[in-house]
């Protein structure tokens, strides 16, 4: 999913962690990003603070998420901060402090999608391979606004891209990344009765608005379950639809564009890095990400840290710096820094 920026991560993050998905699905951009970061030794790298710095001198908004990824070989922190009613990703390479990227990416209205939906992507791609999807999302790389579609046929996973603007299948490709990413979900496709379309039809009508993510959810939830991630002029909803009968489960608003600055202004929030900080005091590893989320009005970091094979999920109070949360993933065989 190459294609997917890191403000998409923004809008995709928070329904991985209400599912106890890991946000490193959208972060990280390709499957040798863990193991390359072996290549990368801590010394031979600035710090997190060193780049939490740098990119302070050119906004003075909230920092909401941070990463570590390798991009074409290099590794890079991104950076995004709320200001006001925008934000701004900032990308710093890792091992010299360089400002790679500093961009304002308005989201004061929905992006604009014509013409096609979600929906009708995830029925073009599936006629097109003639297979089942079980993930698809709105993805932007700044020239050409489209959908991205995995489907799974014959036990390989595909990743088709579709124009949001005609309707027409773009690229076909293998998708190894989703593949080593989520190996045991789609074994779990074959137990819908309702298809990631239909269920993301049922989701635009309920919320009025576009979806811009959705995917079937089983292997992970443990539940039979398809989430559609929903945006409108305020906010993201996200709706879970069961995925047996098609009845709506519940919706949650999972991301209002002012909700970061409203919770700051309220209540005192601890830094990014002492989240970060906190974290890797409780398990040692390799700092690959953190964001900041608001949950029922409460602020909190989901900050994820690799050692060897296992992701280290840690849920942090972003008020008092208390652990509420860790849980563990083993995503394969990683190499540790």
């Amino acid at each position: 999913m190459k294609t997917i920026t890191l403000i998409s991560a923004l809008l995709l993050a928070p329904i991985s962690i209400a599912n106890n998905i890991s946000p490193l699905s959208v972060m990280i951009e390709d499957s040798n990003s863990y193991d390359r970061m072996n290549d990368y030794q801590v010394k031979n790298i600035i710090t997190l603070a060193q780049a939490t710095n740098k990119a302070r001198q050119l906004s003075n908004g909230i920092l909401s998420s941070i990463d570590l990824e390798i991009s074409s070989g290099i590794p890079i922190y991104n950076l995004l901060f709320q200001e006001a009613q925008d934000f701004r990703e900032i990308s710093i390479i890792a091992e010299n402090g360089e400002i790679y990227q500093n961009q304002v990416i308005n989201m004061t209205t929905p992006t604009p999608i014509q013409n096609i939906d979600l929906s009708t992507a995830i029925k073009n791609a599936e006629q097109e391979l003639q297979a089942k999807a079980f993930l698809a999302s709105f993805i932007d790389n700044g020239e050409v606004a489209s959908y991205e579609v995995i489907l799974l046929k014959n036990e390989t996973l595909y990743s088709v891209i579709v124009s949001a603007e005609t309707g027409k299948v773009l690229v076909v490709s293998k998708d190894n990344a989703i593949a080593q990413e989520y190996q045991h979900t789609p074994n779990s496709t074959s137990a819908e009765n309702i298809s990631l379309g239909t269920a993301t039809d049922t989701a635009e009508q309920l919320i009025a608005g576009k979806a811009i993510f959705s995917f079937i959810s089983d292997g992970l939830t443990k539940q039979h379950t398809i989430t559609v991630d929903v945006m409108t002029d305020k906010a993201i909803t996200s709706v879970l639809i069961n995925s047996l009968n098609g009845n709506v489960i519940n919706t949650k608003s999972i991301e209002d564009q002012h909700s970061l600055s409203k919770i700051s202004k309220q209540q005192k929030i601890i830094s990014i890095e002492k989240a970060s900080m906190i974290a890797r005091s409780t398990k040692a590893g390799q700092f690959i990400s953190a964001e900041l989320f608001i949950e029922e009005n409460q602020p909190f970091y989901s900050v994820n840290i690799v050692r060897n094979s296992t992701i280290h999920h840690v849920k942090i109070n972003a008020v008092t710096g208390d652990i509420l949360e860790v849980h563990e993933e083993v995503v394969g065989e990683i190499d540790a820094i």
